[in-house]
C-alpha cells in the first residue's frame, strides 16, 4: 500500500515530463520521448492489478489517458520513424492544461500518504498466501498460476509464539484486509496469531460479476455505502449470508486444527456481529469468543487514519502516525480475550 505512493507519482512524473517537453521542440530530431505515455500507461494497468481501484487509481488513471490520448499522432510518427515537426496547437493546450492537474494531483497523494509502520518492530511476521476452490469441496493451496485465486489469506503471527492464540479475522465487503493491517499488525505484537481472508468464490457474490473482482469489490462497496446509504442497508441481508459463508469456510479451514492442539480459536471483525454471534453458537467446540468493535472513525472502513487519510478527512478525522485508535482497539481485544470485559 505504502508502495502505492511512489508508483502513482511515479506516473504522474512522467505525465509532467510530456507536458513540459513542448516548450522545448525546437531542439528534438525524434520524439522519443512521447514513448513515455504509453509507459505512464503499462505501469497504470499494473498498479491496478496490484492495488486494484481506488481513487487514487482512478484520478492517475484519468490524467494518464489524457496524456496518452495527446500523445498518440507523437507516438506514431516516432514508431514509423518520421522526424519530429511542430507540435499542434490542440497538443500544446492540452499539455499545459493537464499539467496543474497533475502537480495538483502529486500534491493530494503525497499530502494524504498512508502512515508507515514496521511489524518487525513489534516482533510481528506478515505471510501472504493464496488458495483455490469452494465452499462445497473446500480450499487447498494453489499448485499453478492458471487456478484462480478464491481466497487471498494473510498471516499475523508474534515470533517465537506457536502456541499462541488464533485469531479468525472477517473482513468487511467495503473493505480488504491490508485496510485493518495496523491493527492486525497490533493484535499480533499482543500475542495472537491472526488469519484474515477475503473469499471470492462465484456462488458468494456481493455485487455482479464486473463488480465483485478482487480489485474492484472493496471500492464498489465503499461507493455504494456512502453514496446510496439506504439501498447499502436493504442489502445488508445479502452481505450476512455472504460473510455467513465466509465465516463458515474460515473456521473450518484453521479452526479444529488449533482447537486440537490445545489453542482458543477467537473470532473478530468490525461489523457483522450477528455473522460472528452465529458462527460460535454453531461451532462451540472450536470458537472460544468473538468480539466486534470499530477500528476506525467508522465500522467496516478498516483503519482509514491510517491507511486512506483522504477518506478519514471525509469521516470528519485525519491522518495519524500515532496509530492511537487501532493501538486502543488491539489492547481491548487483549482484555477482552483474556476473559475480562471491554
Amino acid at each position: 500500500m505504502y508502495d502505492s505512493v511512489w508508483a502513482y507519482s511515479f506516473i504522474l512524473l512522467l505525465c509532467g515530463v510530456l507536458c513540459l517537453r513542448c516548450p522545448f521542440q525546437r531542439r528534438m530530431v525524434r520524439d522519443s520521448l512521447s514513448m513515455l505515455a504509453g509507459c505512464a500507461a503499462a505501469l497504470c494497468v499494473l498498479c491496478f492489478f496490484a492495488w486494484g481501484v481506488s481513487l487514487n487509481f482512478i484520478i492517475v488513471s484519468a490524467i494518464t489517458l489524457a496524456v496518452l490520448l495527446i500523445n498518440l499522432p507523437c507516438m506514431g510518427r516516432f514508431l514509423s520513424g518520421l522526424r519530429h515537426g511542430r507540435f499542434s496547437s490542440g497538443m500544446i493546450v492540452g499539455s499545459f492544461l493537464v499539467l496543474p492537474l497533475a502537480a495538483l494531483s502529486l500534491c493530494v497523494i503525497i499530502y494524504s500518504r498512508p502512515v508507515v509502520f514496521s511489524p518487525a518492530s513489534l516482533g510481528v511476521t506478515v505471510r501472504d498466501g493464496t488458495l483455490t476452490g469452494s465452499f462445497t469441496g473446500g480450499f487447498t493451496g494453489r499448485t499453478g498460476p492458471l487456478q484462480p485465486v478464491n481466497v487471498r489469506v494473510t498471516d499475523f503471527s508474534p515470533a517465537d509464539r506457536a502456541d499462541a492464540p488464533l485469531v479468525l479475522f472477517v473482513c468487511d465487503p467495503r473493505s480488504s484486509i491490508r485496510d485493518y493491517a495496523p491493527f492486525l499488525v497490533l493484535l499480533a505484537g499482543e500475542g495472537f496469531q491472526v488469519k484474515g481472508a477475503e473469499f471470492f468464490v462465484p456462488g458468494n457474490r456481493r455485487f455482479p460479476p464486473p463488480l465483485n473482482a478482487q480489485s474492484v469489490r472493496a471500492f464498489t462497496a465503499r461507493v455504494y455505502s456512502l453514496a446510496a446509504p439506504e439501498g447499502f442497508a436493504q442489502k445488508q441481508g445479502d452481505f450476512d449470508a455472504a460473510a455467513a459463508r465466509d465465516v463458515d469456510a474460515l473456521v473450518n479451514l484453521y479452526g479444529p486444527e488449533a482447537a486440537r492442539a490445545g489453542r482458543k480459536v477467537f473470532l473478530l471483525s468490525d461489523s457483522n456481529e450477528r455473522v460472528l454471534a452465529q458462527a460460535a453458537a454453531k461451532y462451540p467446540a472450536t470458537v472460544t469468543a468473538w468480539a466486534a468493535l470499530a477500528v476506525g472513525p467508522r465500522a467496516g472502513f478498516g483503519c482509514v487514519e491510517q491507511t486512506s487519510p483522504l477518506l478519514a478527512r471525509y469521516f470528519g478525522t485525519q491522518r495519524d502516525p500515532t496509530l492511537a485508535r487501532p493501538r486502543d482497539a488491539a489492547r481491548k481485544c487483549r482484555v477482552f480475550f483474556s476473559g475480562d470485559r471491554l
